[in-house]
């Protein structure tokens, strides 16, 4: 079976491509292996310094989050709780005094 070739205007002339040198492949391993080493570092220093942060200003964030909760609780409570209630199960009292249970 024959292979059909391409028409002119498709064919594409081959460019030989250039092998990188071991010593250009070696510089760009260092540089991946330097860019990791970079962002694993600021990742930890930002993650010690934010917990040491939040551990030493606890009770000011406390103070901060119990204000908030303070001015909000009124609003979302009046609203919410009826007035009065009534008993918890409907039932009828059996001869002993006791209520019967509908379990």
């Amino acid at each position: 079976m024959k292979v059909p070739k391409l028409p002119k205007a498709l064919d594409m002339p081959s460019i030989p491509l250039k092998q990188p040198s071991a010593m250009t492949m070696r510089k760009i391993i260092d540089g991946l292996a330097i860019a990791s080493f970079v962002l694993v570092v600021g990742t930890l220093g930002t993650v010690s310094y934010g917990y040491y942060w939040v551990t030493s200003n606890q009770d000011k964030l406390t103070e901060i989050v119990m204000d908030q909760v303070k001015e909000a609780l009124p609003g979302m409570v009046s609203g919410a709780l009826p007035d009065l209630t009534g008993g918890a199960l409907p039932s009828k009292s059996s001869k002993k005094g006791r209520p019967n249970l509908p379990f």
